[in-house]
């Protein structure tokens, strides 16, 4: 249930011993480059969900096969080559997954209510969150102060950079009680479906209680397995890229 109230970052990784080499070596991208692109992403009727072309927004960066991209992202770079510029469309299962999935887990941590104690704001959509600088550096591919980047209808900006941390502000219109003033006893509903209620407030915390929207699909002694709605707010969405390969960074080094 962490998930209602998450959002995921990406990390990257850089090793100061190393020169590389840019667009030498293979044509195109290989496990463990890190490569830069520009991107425009856009839904089937056309409206635009995110893109690296805005103002103060620079070039996405991410390492081939580092796990930080969908899947249909970082296969369609994989095949692309310095320079190149491709639109590709990418099924749900290769982006943000289904809007319903299947989870099996022990019997015994299965609950049909369950309470949480969460900080008001993330509740109602407006906080602040330390990240480190390398997972800063791959959500937005550079650290700039006052850079912005979506997430669904999230907006991400960066307030300010210091000791290998980065401080970001976090506006979610889609958070349970977004511009409100939470109050014991007031109910909602989440993302994902599931039932929010308050119980009780304690300075800047919330005691609630969630009731997930989900259905059993099997059940044994030991295992259930439960039919949940995907959090993310792009699951179960087709989605639509312009990239362009603007950069290879091999994995090639050279020693002094």
């Amino acid at each position: 249930m962490k998930k209602i109230l998450s959002l995921l970052f990406v990390s990257a990784l850089l090793t100061g011993c190393t020169i590389p080499f840019f667009g030498k070596g293979a044509s195109t991208p290989q496990n463990g480059d890190t490569v830069s692109v520009h991107y425009v992403g856009t839904h089937d009727d056309g409206t635009e969900f995110d893109s690296s072309r805005k103002d103060g927004r620079t070039p996405l960066e991410f390492v081939i096969g580092g796990g930080s991209m969908i899947k249909g992202f970082e296969d369609a770079v994989r095949t692309m080559k310095l320079g190149e510029k491709k639109t590709v469309r990418i099924e749900a299962k290769d982006a943000y997954g289904e809007e319903y999935v299947e989870q099996t887990q022990p019997l015994s941590e299965y609950q049909e209510t369950i309470t949480q104690t969460v900080p008001t704001n993330a509740l109602t959509g407006n906080l602040e969150q330390k990240v480190p600088e390398e997972q800063a550096q791959q959500l937005f591919g550079s650290l700039e102060v006052g850079s912005e980047k979506k997430i669904g209808e999230a907006t991400l900006k960066i307030l300010s950079v210091s000791a290998g941390e980065v401080l970001i502000s976090i506006n979610d219109p889609k958070a349970p009680f977004y511009g409100k003033k939470v109050e014991a006893g007031m109910t909602t509903t989440a993302q994902d479906g599931s039932e929010i209620i308050v119980k009780s407030i304690s300075g800047d915390n919330v005691v609630v209680d969630i009731k997930p929207e989900q259905e059993v699909i099997s059940k044994t002694d030991t295992e259930i397995t439960l039919r949940v709605k995907n959090p993310h707010p792009l699951a179960g969405k087709a989605l639509n890229f312009e990239i362009e390969l603007l950069e290879i960074k091999t994995t090639d080094a050279v020693t002094e």
